[in-house]
C-alpha cells in the first residue's frame, strides 16, 4: 500500500502548488488546461506526475482512491477540475496553513456536533450542520474557506458527499457515523495515518472474509469455482 506520509519529489511538489496556488489566489479549484499549461512552463510533466502520486483505494473509500489530488473522470478533459484533498497539506507549507489546520478544527466541531446532535428511539434524526452553525463555533473562519467547506468536506473519508445549497447561498451536510472513527487528532499527519490505518484494517478483513468464503466452499464445486476466481480478481 502506498505511504501517503512519505516525502514527495520537488517535481510532483511543484504540481500540488500549481493546483493549490489556484485555490488560496484566487478562490476556486482550476480546470485541467491551466494545470498543464502552468506546469508545462516549468518543465513538467502534468500527467505524468499525476499519475505517479500516491494513493490508497478500499472499501472505506467507497470505491474511490484517496491521495493528494481528487479528479473527477479519465480520461482528463481540459476542463475537468483538479482539487487537492487534505493529504496535500502534508506537503505544501501554505496550503497546510490555509486549509490543513482550519479542516482539523473543522473536523472536530463536526465530530463533537454529531455527538451532540438529538437522537429519536422512534425516528431517524439524522445530524445536519450550516455554514452559519459552523461559524458560530469557529468564528475566525475566513468567508472564502467556510464557502469552500463543502467541497473540501466532499472527498474526505468521514464527510464523503455532498451538501444542499441554502436560499440565502449557504449550505447544509449531513453528518454521517464514520466522523467518529477520527475522533481525537490533533494534526493533519494524525488525520492521514488514521485514514491508510483505516484503509488497511479493512483490507485485512476483506481478505479474511474472502480466505473464510473459500474454505466454506470447497466442498461445493461450484461455489469453490467462483470463490477461487474472486479471490483470483481481488488480489
Amino acid at each position: 500500500m502506498a505511504d501517503l506520509l512519505a516525502p514527495l519529489s520537488n517535481d510532483q511538489a511543484s504540481l500540488l502548488r500549481v493546483v493549490s496556488g489556484s485555490f488560496l489566489n484566487e478562490g476556486h479549484w482550476p480546470v485541467w488546461d491551466y494545470v498543464e499549461r502552468m506546469a508545462a512552463r516549468q518543465r513538467l510533466d502534468a500527467e505524468g506526475l499525476l499519475k505517479s502520486l500516491p494513493f490508497v483505494e478500499g472499501d472505506l473509500l467507497l470505491g474511490r482512491k484517496y491521495g493528494t489530488v481528487w479528479y473527477g473522470r479519465y480520461p482528463l478533459m481540459p476542463d475537468t477540475r483538479i482539487q487537492l484533498t487534505i493529504a496535500a497539506s502534508l506537503h505544501l507549507p501554505e496550503y497546510d496553513i490555509s486549509v490543513g489546520v482550519p479542516f482539523i478544527r473543522i473536523l472536530n466541531v463536526l465530530i463533537d456536533w454529531y455527538d451532540s446532535a438529538p437522537v429519536s428511539a422512534s425516528e431517524v434524526n439524522a445530524p445536519t450542520i450550516t455554514d452559519a452553525e459552523l461559524l458560530g463555533v469557529l468564528p475566525t473562519l475566513g468567508s472564502q474557506l467556510l464557502e469552500q467547506v463543502p467541497e473540501l468536506l466532499r472527498f474526505e473519508p468521514p464527510t464523503i458527499g455532498g451538501s444542499e445549497p441554502l436560499s440565502d447561498g449557504g449550505w447544509r451536510k449531513v453528518l454521517a457515523s464514520q466522523l467518529l472513527k477520527y475522533r481525537g487528532l490533533g494534526n493533519v499527519r494524525d488525520y492521514v495515518t488514521r485514514i491508510t490505518e483505516l484503509v488497511e484494517a479493512g483490507a485485512e478483513a476483506s481478505a479474511a472474509e474472502l480466505v473464510d468464503m473459500l474454505n466454506n466452499s470447497l466442498n461445493n464445486p461450484v461455489l469453490s469455482s467462483l470463490s477461487i476466481t474472486l479471490f483470483s480478481r481481488r488480489f
